[in-house]
């Protein structure tokens, strides 16, 4: 996944009138294991 097409995007959504909205996701595993911090 990647934010490269950001800009074709929105100008897809002026075209058909409808509002878009662009960003980005950001995944974090809470597995890991730090020492003093297992859960």
């Amino acid at each position: 996944d990647s934010i490269s097409g950001a800009e074709e995007f929105i100008e897809a959504g002026k075209i058909v009138g409808m509002a878009t909205t662009i960003g980005l996701e950001c995944r974090c595993d809470y597995g890991l294991c730090l020492p003093g911090r297992c859960r």
